[in-house]
């Protein structure tokens, strides 16, 4: 019987903010005192024993074993569980003045000295509006509005589609004047429509490739306060302050970063199904009968959901003849940093993150026929240690750090894409000359923004069909 002892009250000291503090549940395995009942014996093997009553009085408080925090000499911890710690709200306040310093938007929750406002999925957009002269205000407006722009360099065009758009009427004169200060909150929307597919808002992002074909593509947010005066003047009836916000969605994936098994533990249970990792085969062809082909398996955590700020590790595992493992010998990986650099007559052996970003002006395809232009970009290169080998068998384990300079996750919007994928890349010295062919074997996976957290609910309908349909 498992039992759980009751802890004595106590009050928890307060977060230290971006910490996560930890409150261990102990689950205590003891025994309930006092002699077992025992089961009648049937007069009938074959008939249906009912289970007698139990007439021993459940134990009382002091048969339960005081509560600990670590577990005693005859106890184990079965259960431990971490509770995600709320991000502190930030209290400090962003500040802009229009021109004439009449009109003042302050915008609440954001730390301060931000040069730009910062927003979380589905944040509220707070503050206020300080006027001068508000007697002379006849109405007073919020707008949040968010843009995407496409532009192909050489290509079809320049496409813009409104991503966000809301207005907040905040005071139309009637009888009463305007109040000096007025007060808004208004949350931000999840999702938006383009051309009849639902997406989820985007994140502030901006890329260029240049050349021809080249592109463009910006995703950006704003916030206005438009004030109309009863009476105009020389430069109108309007006074309009506007800021730049940034809008970023925080995503964390659905399962913890799984640990590695030791080098002994992975070799010997090579073949046997593992739920927290998953193998994606591949083979690298020979251009002779004699030179037998080399599979490759590589291991990485299953889920393929990514935080840009964990280290993503992972197993390489070749298996093949004892000649050609000699051929790939020249092009293994290196045993020490980042993989080596690939030449003309040196191979190399490489695992690494590139990012994809396509823009598609017309977001369609013709007569079957992409449409898109894309830009490569390397995002984190792989390090190796090598971990075992044998007569026909050869094995590494590696790790990737995603660029720092990378700070928003995949996804999709309209016209603009931008995803993430792993590759497998061996290139064998002299390629052309060399028996074995080139192998390049791509994993798409998704990147989000932060660690896994305990009680976080990722959303699978953020991860596009298309990316399902890859990884299938």
């Amino acid at each position: 019987m498992l039992g759980i002892p009751a802890a004595p009250h106590s009050s928890a000291a307060p977060c230290t903010p971006y910490l996560i503090s930890v409150f261990p549940a102990l689950i205590s395995k003891s025994s309930v005192p006092g002699p077992r009942p025992s089961l009648p014996t049937p007069a009938n093997p074959m008939s249906v024993v009912s289970l007698p009553t139990y007439s021993q009085p459940p134990p009382s408080s002091a048969d339960s074993p005081a509560y600990t925090r670590i577990p005693r000499d005859n106890e184990q911890r079965v259960l431990l569980r971490n509770r995600m710690a709320q991000d502190p709200i930030p209290e400090g306040t962003f500040t802009k003045s229009s021109r004439t310093g009449s009109l003042i938007l302050h915008l609440e929750n954001q730390d301060e000295g931000v040069p730009v406002p910062v927003y979380n999925k589905g944040g509220i957009v707070a503050g206020s509006i300080d006027l001068q002269k508000a007697d002379n205000v006849a109405a007073v407006d919020l707008k949040i509005q968010g843009y995407l722009s496409l532009k192909e360099i050489g290509g079809a065009g320049t496409a813009t589609a409104k991503v966000l758009s809301t207005t907040l009427n905040l005071f139309t004169r009637s009888t009463t004047p305007c109040p000096s200060t007025l007060h808004f909150s208004q949350p931000l929307p999840v999702s938006y429509v383009y051309e009849g597919e639902t997406y989820a808002l985007p994140p502030s992002y901006e890329v260029h490739l240049s050349g021809l074909p080249g592109f463009r593509a910006d995703v950006s947010y704003q916030v206005t306060v438009v004030a109309t005066k009863n009476k105009g003047n020389l430069f109108g009836n309007q006074t309009t302050v506007s800021t730049p916000i940034i809008y970023f969605p925080r995503a964390r994936p659905p399962n913890p970063v799984p640990v590695p098994p030791s080098p002994s533990v992975f070799l010997s249970d090579i073949n046997r199904p593992n739920e927290d990792w998953e193998v994606i085969e591949s083979t690298m062809r020979s251009r002779k009968q004699n030179v037998a082909p080399i599979q490759a398996k590589l291991f990485i955590p299953s889920g393929r959901v990514f935080s840009i700020k964990n280290t993503l590790n992972f197993r390489l595992h070749l298996s093949s003849s004892a000649l050609s493992l000699a051929t790939f010998l020249p092009c293994s990986p290196t045993e020490v940093g980042a993989s080596r650099t690939h030449s003309s007559n040196k191979g190399v052996t490489r695992v690494y993150v590139i990012r994809q970003t396509s823009v598609d002006v017309r977001n369609a395809s013709f007569v079957g026929e992409k449409t898109e232009i894309f830009k490569l970009v390397s995002i984190g290169e792989a390090s190796f240690r090598r971990i075992g080998d044998g007569p026909d068998w050869a094995a590494w384990e590696g790790s990737v750090e995603i660029d720092p300079n990378v700070k928003v996750g995949s996804f999709k919007a309209g016209g603009l894409w931008v995803k993430d994928c792993i590759i497998l890349s061996i290139i064998p010295p002299s390629p052309h000359n060399s028996p074995l062919l080139e192998l390049r074997q791509t994993v798409p996976i998704r990147l989000v923004t932060e660690p896994f957290a305990e009680g976080y609910e990722f959303d699978p309908a953020e991860w596009s069909d298309s990316d399902r349909d890859a990884k299938n």
